[in-house]
């Protein structure tokens, strides 16, 4: 399913709900950009399914930067353990 299907479901009378139905069956999470998003309004395509669209977007990025991000973390607080651990023996040695 592409943007252009979303289009035509909207302008050939689908409901916003079918579309959206449609969307989560196929887990579909579709990139696009904000003039794509612009244009997809000026097409006809119902607030509800562009509101459904910009959310799984932002959710999907949100948990693209998490994954990213979680090994950094991880490594930070292991790296730090360790200095710590250093600091700690170089101490009582």
């Amino acid at each position: 399913m592409t943007l252009g299907d979303v289009v035509k479901m909207s302008q050939g009378g689908a409901s916003p709900s079918a579309i959206i139905a449609s969307l989560e069956q196929h887990r579909i999470q579709l990139d696009f950009t904000g003039s794509q998003f612009a244009k997809l309004k000026d097409q006809g395509v119902p607030d509800e399914v562009l509101d459904y669209l910009l959310n799984a977007y932002a959710s999907r990025l949100r948990y693209e930067v998490r994954l990213q991000s979680e090994p950094l973390v991880a490594s930070s607080l292991l790296l730090a353990s360790a200095r710590h651990r250093c600091r700690s023996s170089q101490a009582l040695g």
